[in-house]
């Protein structure tokens, strides 16, 4: 099905070009030879991107559909979180995501009581980003208080949700405070209360998501304040000694157009093999996506590199960003 609707775009765009030429459009007026040129590139363009906008197109309509099917359930699920509240033995984090899904504010109450009180930390978190996602700014005293719960997963995510709501000022410093691993000796992951998610209440991943993902997270956030003391943080973080952060600040950075502080972090981060490929085969595609003269030019020396990996990572950003995905 999909090759047919290519082939029926180029053959659109194909008449459109000849019609063109015979010095006519569709409505009769006459046309340049660059018009028709144009024309037909952008005929062979929605065809490259018609998969892409399709995807976009379902992604929304699955999301419209959830939230209709999840507004059904609303009072069902907030009564779950509120026995959730109540027992440790009820697992509620399904409730919160389905309330997050329904963005119905009749649940901002209950997920506002939640994140302050509740034992779980998972749960306290995932209740950060249904606040967020249903965007009802009577959460934000409730989320201002999370800032300083002692599991720094649950401060990330009460931040975040902070600057969507605008709110800079409060968010700023505990954002930058992880972005920057400030005290990190001190920081806490509390796998206490998730006895009833986990088999393993006593598991440990701290290491991995204090070092990576929290300062990752806390820099997409600053990238969405995008402001001077913001900005200042993340080139800051361009020095920190784990890739995974070092390629967010650059890629954040790159976004912002700073090519001069962004690019040469990103190409270190490429050309090392000893960094996980899918951190690298990202900062390539940050690269092929930007498209400027200076990424253009490393973009050559990726795909005439030595290392075959860069050179398979590099074609394929390049055929993806060739289709607009």
């Amino acid at each position: 099905m999909k090759s047919k609707n290519l082939i029926r775009f180029s053959l659109y765009g194909t008449l459109v070009f000849i019609l063109a030429l015979a010095g006519y459009t569709f409505a009769g007026q006459k046309m340049s030879f660059e018009e028709a040129f144009a024309k037909k590139n952008a005929a062979s363009k929605a065809a490259y991107q018609k998969t892409a906008k399709k995807t976009e197109w379902n992604a929304d309509i699955q999301a419209h559909q959830l939230q209709e099917k999840y507004a059904k359930e609303v009072e069902a699920n907030i009564q779950r979180v509120e026995e959730g509240l109540a027992s440790t033995e009820v697992r509620c984090d399904r409730a919160i995501l389905n309330l997050a899904r329904a963005k119905d504010p009749k649940a901002v109450p209950i997920l506002s009581k939640f994140i302050l009180q509740d034992d779980c930390a998972y749960d306290r978190k995932t209740a950060a980003e249904a606040l967020q996602a249903i965007g009802d700014p009577i959460a934000i005293p409730a989320l201002e208080a999370a800032l300083e719960d002692k599991d720094y997963r649950v401060r990330v995510n009460a931040a975040s949700a902070l600057v969507a709501f605008k709110q800079y000022d409060a968010a700023f410093p505990t954002l930058k405070n992880i972005a920057l691993k400030k005290n990190i000796e001190n920081w806490v992951i509390d796998y206490s209360g998730e006895g009833r998610i986990k088999n393993q209440p006593d598991y440990k991943g701290d290491i991995q998501i204090i070092n990576d993902f929290l300062p990752s997270e806390a820099l997409l956030a600053l990238g969405d304040i995008n402001d001077k003391k913001s900005i200042e943080v993340i080139k800051q973080c361009l020095q920190d000694e784990n890739s995974f952060v070092r390629f967010h600040a650059g890629f954040i950075l790159l976004e912002k157009k700073d090519t001069k502080k962004a690019l040469p972090v990103l190409e270190k981060i490429i050309n090392n093999p000893n960094i996980t490929i899918s951190v690298r085969a990202s900062a390539i595609r940050a690269i092929v996506q930007s498209n400027g003269t200076q990424e253009k030019k490393l973009i050559n020396d990726f795909l005439n590199s030595s290392d075959p990996q860069i050179v398979k990572h590099t074609k394929r950003a390049i055929s993806l960003h060739k289709r607009g995905l």
